[in-house]
């Protein structure tokens, strides 16, 4: 498997009963970082990074590992994340936004899109990947997924506020959208999670996930709906980078071939295991696969053949 992850690194404060963690955080580390663990250490496979951060904080991008092109921007976003109960879940978000965190169509130049087998896009505000970027990327007959969370997020005084989109344009070639229940319906504009799903099919999204923490994910694919049940943590730790994770097991269990259903109990699982710890995803396909064996789920392992 070869992909390519495309938006903006950030540091991360994540502050809870159980401790306070800082480090690298956004879309391309906790995704990327699960994609490396879950494939292994084999020569066809490849994680490449498209990111922005803050020329000053470059020792961000060592994390990522050797295949990284970065996009200078005027600083680094920072993102505090504060839990304050037993829900993990319910976080206050504190967001320190530079000015000019953008990775433009310009900068696509410096890579070849065509050799992979997805394209990854983690914005975490609407303004760092805009839409020309994303219809310079539909140039490529590669699949296209989105996180979309940043699509409908913004910067207003030290607030962040969450909006439904005047146009759509960036969404014409979207092969998979990931968002969460409430996100969906905000991008969307629409009160209930069926009409969300059906007015952004509109718009051009060929597939949609819709994740909802406890309550599990729904995946809305061309060829049909499937609900995913979610899996009790054996240790609830931090659910930051959770989406994030969840989206690498679904893709790599797709690129695999298997089927949207037990994709989804891959993607579910994995973030699961991620879940009962701080940091990202460190766990192997073996681990998941043993993982899900306990839960009744014997999947076989399209890995090894």
């Amino acid at each position: 498997m070869k992909a390519v992850l495309i938006g903006p690194v950030c540091w991360d404060v994540n502050i809870s009963p159980k401790g306070t963690t800082q480090g690298i955080g956004g879309v391309p580390f906790y995704l990327g970082y699960a994609l490396t663990s879950i494939l292994g250490p084999r020569d066809e496979s490849r994680i490449d990074y498209l990111v922005s951060c803050g020329s000053n904080d470059k020792e961000l991008i060592d994390q990522l590992g050797e295949h990284v092109y970065l996009v200078e921007a005027e600083g680094t976003i920072t993102c505090e994340n504060e839990s304050s109960g037993e829900n993990l879940e319910e976080r206050i978000q504190r967001i320190n936004v530079p000015e000019g965190n953008i990775i433009f169509n310009r900068d696509l130049r410096v890579y070849d899109f065509s050799e992979a087998d997805y394209i990854i896009v983690g914005p975490l505000f609407h303004d760092n990947i805009p839409t020309s970027t994303f219809f310079a990327l539909s140039r490529y007959d590669v699949p296209i997924v989105l996180l979309g969370q940043g699509m409908i997020r913004e910067k207003k005084g030290e607030q962040v506020v969450h909006f439904t989109p005047d146009t759509y344009g960036f969404l014409e070639n979207i092969d998979y959208l990931i968002l969460d229940s409430e996100e969906l319906k905000m991008m969307a504009g629409r009160q209930d999670e069926l009409s969300a799903v059906n007015g952004l099919r509109r718009n051009g999204v060929k597939n949609i996930i819709v994740t909802k923490g406890p309550g599990g994910s729904d995946l809305y694919f061309q060829e049909g709906w499937h609900h995913i049940p979610a899996f009790s943590p054996e240790e609830l730790e931090c659910t930051v980078g959770a989406g994030d994770t969840y989206a690498a097991g679904l893709l790599f269990a797709l690129n695999l071939g298997y089927d949207p259903l037990r994709a989804g109990y891959i993607a579910a699982m994995t973030a699961t295991m991620k879940i009962e710890r701080k940091g990202p995803f460190i766990g192997t396909f073996n681990d998941v696969l043993f993982r899900l064996a306990k839960e009744g789920i014997d999947l076989p392992n399209l890995y090894d053949t």
